[in-house]
């Protein structure tokens, strides 16, 4: 599965693959990039920090060069793009009472604090 270049910097990409010798450098410098975020997300894994979030972000910058990272990621998209989908949007009325309900917590909380103070 390949992935298609979108967004903002698709006539950049275009222009840096036209020329053999800016695609060299700009497949060394996302292999570098993405190789680097792997390595440090693996390095997370046993120590603190998010490391499997860092492992997906360096095979999703590995993906938007390289065949082989696309299809590693592609069954990940996937199940998000079908968790997006078929997720329901709490309605507006909800979010406001619950909101509502939050802020007037946190007042009776600040007040009962401030009046019997320690």
């Amino acid at each position: 599965m390949s992935m298609n270049v979108e967004g903002p910097f698709k006539r950049f990409r275009n222009r840096m693959r036209s020329n053999p010798i800016t695609s060299i450098a700009w497949k060394s410098i996302v292999a570098t990039i993405g190789t680097s975020l792997l390595i440090l997300g693996l390095i997370m894994l046993v120590t603190p920090g998010p490391g499997w979030a860092t492992i997906f972000l360096g095979l999703v910058v590995l993906a938007s060069e390289f065949a082989w990272a696309s299809r590693l990621i592609a069954p990940v998209k996937l199940r998000i793009l079908k968790a997006v989908s078929g997720r329901k949007r709490p309605r507006l009325v909800w979010s406001l009472i619950i909101t509502a309900i939050s802020v007037i917590a946190l007042i009776a909380t600040y007040l009962v604090y401030v009046n019997f103070p320690q």
